[in-house]
């Protein structure tokens, strides 16, 4: 089922995959799944860079965010110190989360040590219903930047159309009922949030199911947080899967049928999916093949200094070797200048950020990436994400079991490598806090 979702993403749709039901009915499993039976979002993972390696046509950038909605307010797991995340909206590029840490990713593994990092700093809590409920709404973003691969670089330069799309993977709170729940306090205040924002979803998904919904019709988007970042997704104008969880319990009977009655309204909407393909220098893929065009030519233009100027210093030790040879023991030793020394060191700086930036791109037949734990911190500028950020409820989630590859499942050679470790500009400039285009 979110097979399809994420090769239309992988191929510039705007794809999201989200997990919705009743607390303690599965939600959070189907999505991480366990160390034998692998959920949604690792298999997902996999597959994203699956599809790299057996596509001959185009070239790849993908960045991730993770992101938790926690009493309305969202947190950024990655970078959980950080307060300053906002909701805004460009006409161009619709909603987008301002502030939100980016990281480069190269490989599977390293994507699932995010994931682990972030799942570290996620809100969760125990209530009679659920030992380990999630008291909080989970966005993991996969953004994914293409362009088609030319013949040559120069023809890979003038190939400036992009494809961006965005892969989100929605792991929603369940609802709960304070009596069976049996909550109090903080775990009932975030109960109480947990439902009004599912709520807003439901009348959003019960507006847009209604056929006199029309252009004119206002769509309480903005009356949450959680339906304001899925917008676009809800809006048509994305491939969307739904996985809705129930119990048999008996005391549950009326989640479950209002479950039932979300997904009956939800397969109703009508989705208008457009390809995303535009002319943007912007775009990360864009500026690494123009960088690296640039720094080919500087070397070019080094190498032929270079050269020139040793052939003018062969030519003046001959000549003074021929004038001294009378009464000379022999021919002078040639001198090697420090203007000599510092142009070579300086093709050698320029090969390596060539080097580097071609990774950062992935293709089929890249490199096999090194271990999780060389590349799993990702690339940033502000460093890893540390563990210290807790959440409000004082109790932290377990450390999922994403793993790579996921088992049971055939991996193809990952297109990715390791950077060189001395690289620090390519760290800064692999990593952006900034908004980007969000489609759920």
């Amino acid at each position: 089922m979110a097979k399809d979702v994420v090769e239309a993403a992988m191929e510039g749709y705007h794809g999201s995959v989200c997990a919705y039901g009743q607390t303690s009915t599965g939600k959070t499993h189907t999505m991480q799944g366990s160390e034998n039976d692998p959920g949604i979002t690792p298999l997902a993972v996999q597959d994203c860079f699956d599809y790299i390696a057996n596509n001959h046509e185009r070239e790849y950038v993908l960045r991730i965010s993770y992101l938790e909605i926690y009493n309305e307010t969202i947190r950024d797991l990655l970078s959980p110190s950080t307060t300053s995340i906002r909701i805004m909206e460009d006409k161009k590029k619709g909603v987008l989360v301002r502030g939100v840490r980016e990281e480069i990713v190269m490989n599977a593994e390293q994507v699932y040590s995010l994931l682990n990092t972030g799942e570290r700093a996620r809100h969760v809590g125990t209530t009679d219903a659920n030992a380990q409920s999630s008291r909080s709404h989970s966005v993991f973003r996969m953004i994914i930047e293409s362009s088609k691969i030319g013949p040559n670089p120069t023809a890979r330069k003038n190939s400036t159309v992009t494809r961006t799309s965005t892969l989100s993977l929605v792991d929603l709170a369940g609802s709960e009922s304070a009596r069976l729940a049996n909550t109090s306090g903080d775990r009932q205040k975030e109960g109480g949030f947990i439902n009004k924002s599912l709520l807003t979803l439901a009348h959003v998904i019960w507006k847009l199911s209604d056929p006199k919904t029309d252009k004119s019709t206002h769509i309480p988007y903005r009356d949450s947080k959680l339906t304001r970042m899925l917008q676009q997704s809800l809006g048509g104008n994305a491939q969307i899967a739904l996985v809705c969880t129930v119990t048999l319990a008996s005391d549950c009977v009326e989640e479950t049928i209002n479950t039932l009655k979300f997904a009956n309204r939800a397969k109703q909407i009508k989705q208008r999916v457009e390809l995303n393909e535009v002319v943007d220098p912007a775009a990360l893929i864009s500026q690494y093949r123009d960088e690296i065009t640039r720094l080919r030519q500087q070397l070019e233009a080094a190498q032929e200094a270079a050269t020139q100027q040793a052939e003018k210093m062969a030519a003046s030790e001959a000549s003074e070797a021929s004038a001294a040879s009378a009464g000379s023991d022999g021919p002078p030793l040639p001198v090697h200048t420090d203007e000599e020394e510092q142009g070579g060191i300086v093709e050698v700086q320029m090969q390596q950020a060539i080097a580097n930036l071609e990774r950062l791109i992935l293709k089929s037949g890249s490199p096999r990436a090194v271990a999780t734990e060389q590349t799993g911190s990702g690339i940033s500028a502000s460093g890893p994400a540390g563990d210290d950020a807790g959440g409000g409820s004082g109790v932290h989630a377990p450390v999922p079991l994403f793993h790579s590859p996921p088992p049971n499942r055939k991996a193809s050679p990952s297109p990715s490598v390791e950077l060189a470790e001395d690289d620090a500009a390519l760290r800064q400039s692999s990593s952006r806090s900034v908004g980007s285009a969000e489609d759920g």
